[in-house]
């Protein structure tokens, strides 16, 4: 198990890096926004070269765009070790972009 102290602030550091991501959605949320699976979607956003094909990183045309941010998640394994990982989420730019994007191919 982790000591208090370093899980103490690293709970901080990912609370504070996320404040940025508040508002933000999911690429589920946005998958059902659109009756489709999050693997369906992915597969999609993939398919027209929005995201790269391995992994959830936009393709560099769309870097930098402002469309995606990194929320920052800490949980604990079975055995009390912290563990982080970060995952993409659609800022509001995103959310729009992606609608228009959808609505070109329905």
């Amino acid at each position: 198990m982790e000591n208090l102290t370093t899980v103490v602030e690293e709970l901080a550091k990912a609370t504070r890096h996320n404040e940025k991501t508040v508002g933000c959605v999911t690429t589920t949320d946005i998958a059902k926004m659109y009756n489709m699976s999050t693997k369906d979607m992915v597969s999609f956003l993939r398919d027209i070269g929005i995201l790269t094909p391995r992994g959830m990183h936009l393709t560099p045309k769309y870097n930098g765009m402002g469309l995606t941010l990194e929320r920052q998640c800490v949980h604990f394994s079975l055995e009390g070790q912290m563990k982080s990982h970060t995952y993409l989420v659609w800022t509001q730019k995103g959310k729009s972009f992606l609608k228009e994007l959808i609505g070109k191919y329905n």
